[in-house]
């Protein structure tokens, strides 16, 4: 009976396809992994119907004032303007107007008026998961300015 040669490891092509497919998977993986941890969440605003540009015929001429920096600046007002920025102002003033108008020096204050804003229910959900009932007042103000103010947060649209 004839012995059938032993072929070295390297030279197993079976093998070395073998080999190559499972580096080829753990790459797949590895890159998986790593765009899933730097894809940015969706915007949680709405679409804008209209986004702010050259005023219109509605818009509104709110005066100028010289700032030493930029010199005269001309402000106007366009109410039919609703993109991001408008949404996140409106989200703003809903729960900075809640809290102002609160009488009690409690952090579940923060945590009521961001539940009763205007804002979108990811932004809500998002301060819900960073607050915690036991903590302070600064640490709610902290949360606070985590969710809406810090830039590159879910819900601080990119301007």
């Amino acid at each position: 009976m004839a012995e059938t040669p032993e072929i070295p490891v390297g030279k197993n092509p079976s093998r070395r396809r073998m080999m190559l497919i499972g580096g080829g998977i753990i790459i797949l993986v590895i890159v998986a992994v790593v765009v899933m941890f730097l894809r940015k969440p969706e915007s949680p605003w709405a679409p804008a119907t209209m986004e702010f540009g050259d005023c219109g015929d509605d818009c509104v001429d709110l005066g100028s004032h010289h700032f030493a920096h930029a010199g005269d600046v001309q402000f106007f007002y366009d109410r039919d303007v609703d993109d991001s920025v408008v949404q996140w102002a409106t989200c703003l003033d809903s729960a900075i107007s809640c809290i102002k108008a609160g009488s009690k020096e409690d952090p579940s204050l923060i945590t009521e008026c961001v539940a009763a804003s205007a804002c979108p229910k990811s932004c809500k959900a998002d301060y819900a998961g960073r607050a915690k009932a036991d903590s302070d007042l600064k640490a709610q103000l902290g949360y606070f300015q985590q969710t809406f103010l810090v830039e590159g947060s879910l819900c601080r649209p990119v301007e």
